[in-house]
């Protein structure tokens, strides 16, 4: 429980003030200089998702021992998804429901925070300690399974390897 709390306030710090930044550039594009909301939002959610992933790395968030290909693949998987929700949503609430930008922003990016940290934590990208474990398949039910197997495969490599 202690690891869970500290990720997710690791997390949390990185996604606030990402978050704030999102906020302020949408506002600045969309209601200061009149980008159209989807451009706009598509622009700032891309280039934010990349710098959040890179301070993920850079504070120890994700998992040292799954750094690679498999875990950016995974990630930008999430990534993609959460921001094509945020675009479209964003879009609906400031353009279809006249809804004051910051707000929906604000509003957006609270929902999709939680949905990723869940995530995240499922598909073992936050605190990742397969290495550690004797069985690799220990407590994974059968979805996560699925959709973790990439990782659990390369694992197995690198331990076949050592």
């Amino acid at each position: 429980m202690k690891k869970i709390i500290t990720d997710f306030s690791k997390y949390t710090l990185i996604g606030v003030i990402i978050s704030i930044m999102i906020i302020f550039f949408t506002w600045l594009l969309i209601d200061i200089i009149h980008i159209h909301t989807f451009i706009a939002t598509a622009s700032v959610v891309v280039v934010f998702h990349v710098i959040k992933f890179l301070l993920y790395r850079g504070s120890n968030l994700f998992d040292r021992e799954m750094m690679g290909r498999t875990q950016f693949i995974l990630y930008t998987i999430i990534v993609v998804f959460s921001s094509i929700l945020h675009i479209l949503l964003v879009w609906y609430l400031v353009d279809m429901a006249h809804l004051p930008t910051l707000f929906s922003v604000t509003v957006v990016i609270a929902g999709l925070f939680v949905m990723r940290f869940v995530l995240f934590k499922s598909l073992h990208l936050i605190g990742n300690n397969l290495k550690k474990e004797k069985n690799l398949y220990k407590d994974l039910n059968h979805k996560t399974l699925i959709l973790s197997w990439p990782l659990l495969m390369e694992e197995k490599w690198r331990r076949k390897k050592l």
